[in-house]
């Protein structure tokens, strides 16, 4: 099973602003709205994890990961320190 990361945003190019900053690079994407990322390792995910963690200000964006089939957790500022604690804890190198 794969773990995922889900972006929503109700406003049209928010997603594509944050994967342009996240991945440095320009981002095109089919559905503007919706943006998924599959993780075959949930440490993997981390990374845009933080990222979005330092600059969730800046973007109208509802971050939502899925570690187990059909459960979903909603990532905001004040839970992304304890997911990231979680993931290491769960998933150990």
């Amino acid at each position: 099973m794969f773990s995922t990361v889900n972006l929503f945003s109700e406003k049209e190019g928010e997603i594509e602003k944050f994967l342009k900053l996240y991945f440095n690079e320009n981002i095109s994407i089919q559905n503007k709205l919706y943006w998924q990322k599959e993780y075959s390792n949930p440490i993997n995910m981390i990374e845009m994890l933080s990222a979005f963690a330092d600059n969730s200000e800046k973007f109208e964006l509802a971050f939502w990961i899925s570690l187990d089939n059909n459960i979903f957790i909603n990532i905001n500022d004040f839970t992304v320190n304890d997911i990231i604690i979680y993931l290491l804890e769960r998933y150990p190198k």
